[in-house]
């Protein structure tokens, strides 16, 4: 759910790392969980006939980005990696702000 996904993003934003494995697990956690939420509350708006084809667009770039950070997170130390997931928490903040308006 919706308040699952809020509460767990507060959870890592507030969350000071010691160890980058301890992030990695968080990015993984952050990661399913945004693609698993968000995409039912996509696919829900769309029955009911609203329009979410920007919000899809933009739940697609965030996944992308994840997935970038996941990807490079060997090379970049725990406080940038903390910087970049931090930022797209909040875009992910953003998008289930404007499903709930819709």
């Amino acid at each position: 759910m919706i308040e699952d996904l809020t509460k767990l993003l507060n959870e890592v934003k507030a969350k000071i790392y010691k160890e980058k494995e301890e992030l990695i697990k968080d990015i993984t956690k952050v990661t399913s969980s945004i693609h698993d939420n968000i995409a039912s509350e996509i696919t829900k708006a769309k029955k009911e006939g609203r329009k979410v084809d920007e919000i899809e667009k933009e739940f697609k770039e965030l996944l992308s980005k994840l997935d970038k950070l996941k990807e490079n997170q060997g090379k970049m130390s725990i406080k940038d990696i903390k910087s970049a997931l931090d930022t797209y928490i909040k875009k992910a903040e953003d998008i289930v702000e404007k499903l709930k308006k819709k």
